[in-house]
C-alpha cells in the first residue's frame, strides 16, 4: 500500500470502518512506515480532544439567544496574528459578562484551530460532526469515503408543516450516482422512528439539471438506518449542475398528516465529475441463448465503482419474438422475450465480492433491470446494464463473471381440472423446464372487484422463479376460451434474499362465463428460464495513475 492511500483511509481505520482485508493492509503499512505512524498517532490525539471539547450536554434551544443577550460591542485590538489564527479572529470582538460562555467558546475555538493547524491532512474526526454520512452509525463505506474527501454537499435545508419537519441533511454526488440523506421530526426536534416517504402518487421527488430539464422522473430506491435514511438517484451522464426538487404532501406512514413539504436543493458536481475515471474495455464480447453481450468499461467515482454491459437479441432471437408478439401472434401483449442477467464480482482468489443474486455485505450499491437505459441503436431488446459497488481502499484484482441469463419464454404447461372436484381435490402440476409448480385449489362464485358483478373466481397457489404474477388462459372441453386476469387485491408473490424461488398467492377472475363446464384447462402463456451453462468472465481494469 502506498503512503498517499494509508493517509486518505487512516481516519477509516482509526473508526473500524474498514474490511478485514482493507484494515490488515494498513496494518501492515503502519508497521513499517514511520511518517505514516506519526499521522495515525496525530489523528488519534486529535479525536481524543475533539471528543473532549464536544463532551458536554447538549445545549437548550435557548442557547444562542442568551449568548446573543449578555454580549455588548468591544472594539477591535489589532495585532500580529498568524494566518491560521486570523481567519478565526477576523470578526469583530465582543466582552461577555458570563465567565461561563467565555470559557465554552475558548473550549470550541480550540477545537476549530486544532482542525485547522492540523496541516495539509484534515482529519474527518471534525468533519463527522458537519457531514451525515461520516458522523452516522453504520452506514454504506463508500458514501463515509465521498464525504471524508469533500465529495458531499452539506445542505441542512428543512420544511415545516402540520408539526412534521423533513430536514435534509447531506448529498454526496458523482457520475454514478446521487445520494440525499434526510430526517424527519416531530414538533420537539425529536427523528421519527419511521422515515420511510413515498416519492409516488401525489408526492413528487425528482432531479432536474440547472436549466429545468429532467434527468430522473424519481429515485431509484430508498434505505433508512438508525437516525438517518438515503433516498438513491442513479446516474447516468450528469451535467455540473442539478436539482433535487421536493413536493411532498403525504409523508405517510411516518407522518400520517396531509401537508405541504416543497423544497429546491442545488448541487454542485464540478469536483467529483474532474475526480472520475472512465476506463474502456475493448474485446470483450460474448453471446449466449440468443442474447449478444459486450463489457463496455468501468467507471472510477469518488463514491462507487461501476461496470457497464451492453446486451441485445441476435437477429433470430429478434424474428423469433416479433413472430409470438405481433398482432394475431400467440403471446400478443405478453412480455415474452423479455430478459436479466445474473452476474457476480469476484477477486482474484474466487472469493465473491459482491452477486446480483446475492447482494449481501456493504459493497453492493445496485444492478437490476430498473437501472439500465436502452440502447441509442438497436432498437427493443438493446439494453445497457449499470451495476455498482463500494470500491476497496487496498488495490485489488477483480473480474466480472456471467452467473446466468433468465428469460421469458413461451410456456407449454396445461392444467386440466374438474372445478366441482377442486374442493375435495386440488390439482397440483409440476413444470421442470421452468422449474415451477401450481396448484389449483378452488373455483366458486365471486364479485369482481372493479365492476361488482358476479365471476367465477379461481384459486391457486405455486412456487416459481418470476417475481411477477403469472399470465393464463382458460378453455373448456369444446376450445372455447375465456378472458382470465389477475385480482391483485387479493393476489401476492412473495420472496426472499435467501432463495431464488418466489411464493405465490393467485387470484384468477373468470369473465364470460355463464354455466360452469365439467372440464376446464389452464394454460400457462409464459415463464422464466434461467440458463446457467454460462461461461463469460471479464477482467475490471484498475484504477491506476
Amino acid at each position: 500500500m502506498k503512503c498517499a492511500d494509508c493517509q486518505k483511509y487512516l481516519p477509516l481505520y482509526l473508526d473500524n470502518e474498514c474490511e478485514p482485508r482493507e484494515k490488515e493492509s494498513i496494518k501492515a503499512h503502519l508497521e513499517t512506515c514511520e511518517a505514516c505512524r506519526n499521522i495515525r498517532n496525530r489523528l488519534q490525539k486529535e479525536a481524543e480532544a475533539i471528543s473532549e471539547a464536544i463532551g458536554m450536554e447538549r445545549l437548550p434551544d435557548s442557547f444562542t439567544r442568551s449568548i446573543l443577550e449578555q454580549l455588548e460591542p468591544y472594539p477591535v485590538v489589532q495585532q500580529p496574528q498568524t494566518e491560521a489564527v486570523q481567519e478565526v479572529a477576523s470578526a469583530p470582538l465582543r466582552k461577555r459578562r458570563n465567565v461561563f460562555w467565555k470559557r465554552a467558546l475558548v473550549a470550541a475555538c480550540a477545537v476549530v484551530i486544532l482542525s485547522i493547524t492540523a496541516g495539509a491532512l484534515i482529519s474527518p474526526a471534525f468533519a463527522a460532526y458537519i457531514s451525515s454520512f461520516i458522523s452516522r452509525i453504520g452506514g454504506e463505506f463508500g458514501l463515509k469515503r465521498a464525504a471524508e474527501q469533500g465529495f458531499n454537499t452539506p445542505v441542512n435545508q428543512s420544511v415545516t408543516d402540520q408539526g412534521i419537519t423533513l430536514e435534509i441533511k447531506d448529498i454526496v454526488a458523482d457520475q454514478t450516482r446521487l445520494v440525499v440523506s434526510y430526517v424527519l421530526k416531530d414538533e420537539s426536534g425529536n427523528v421519527l422512528p419511521n422515515l420511510v416517504i413515498r416519492y409516488y402518487e401525489e408526492n413528487r421527488i425528482y432531479l432536474t439539471d440547472g436549466a429545468g430539464n429532467m434527468i430522473s422522473h424519481k429515485p431509484h430506491g430508498l434505505s433508512q438506518g438508525a437516525g438517518y435514511a438515503d433516498l438513491l438517484f442513479m446516474l447516468k451522464k450528469p451535467p455540473n449542475d442539478l436539482i433535487v426538487h421536493f413536493e411532498m404532501v403525504n409523508l405517510k406512514p411516518a407522518a400520517l398528516k396531509q401537508g405541504n413539504w416543497k423544497l429546491d436543493v442545488p448541487v454542485n458536481l464540478e469536483k467529483s465529475i474532474q475526480a472520475t475515471k472512465f476506463i474502456p474495455v475493448e474485446g470483450e464480447a460474448a453471446s449466449f441463448h440468443g442474447i449478444d453481450l459486450d463489457f463496455e468499461g468501468v467507471t472510477y467515482g469518488p463514491s462507487a465503482t461501476r461496470f457497464v454491459v451492453a446486451t441485445r437479441r441476435t437477429a433470430e432471437e429478434k424474428e423469433h419474438i416479433e413472430k409470438l408478439t405481433d398482432p394475431g401472434g400467440a403471446l400478443e401483449g405478453t412480455s415474452v422475450g423479455d430478459y436479466r442477467l445474473h452476474y457476480r464480482i469476484e477477486d482474484e482468489a474466487g472469493a465473491v465480492i459482491t452477486s446480483q443474486t446475492n447482494p449481501g455485505g456493504n459493497r453492493h450499491i445496485y444492478f437490476s433491470p430498473g437501472y439500465s437505459y436502452p440502447l441509442e441503436e438497436g432498437g427493443d431488446g438493446a439494453w445497457r446494464w449499470y451495476g455498482a459497488f463500494v470500491p476497496s481502499v487496498a488495490e485489488e484484482k477483480l473480474w466480472f463473471v456471467l452467473e446466468a441469463i433468465e428469460k421469458t419464454e413461451q410456456a407449454d404447461l396445461l392444467i386440466p381440472f374438474r372445478p366441482a372436484d377442486l374442493a375435495s381435490n386440488p390439482v397440483t402440476k409440476q413444470d421442470d423446464k421452468f422449474s415451477s409448480i401450481f396448484t389449483i385449489k378452488r373455483m366458486e362464485k365471486g364479485t369482481d372487484p372493479t365492476t361488482n358483478e358476479s365471476v367465477w373466481l379461481i384459486s391457486l397457489t405455486g412456487k416459481m422463479l418470476e417475481s411477477d404474477y403469472p399470465r393464463w388462459k382458460l378453455y373448456d372441453e369444446v376450445g372455447k376460451t375465456y378472458e382470465v386476469r389477475t385480482d391483485y387485491s387479493t393476489s401476492v408473490v412473495s420472496g426472499s434474499i435467501d432463495s431464488e424461488i418466489n411464493e405465490l398467492e393467485q387470484t384468477l377472475i373468470v369473465t364470460g362465463l355463464s354455466t360452469l363446464p365439467d372440464q376446464l384447462t389452464l394454460s400457462l402463456q409464459t415463464a422464466q428460464k434461467r440458463y446457467t451453462d454460462i461461461n463469460w468472465k471479464v477482467a475490471i481494469p484498475p484504477n491506476t495513475p
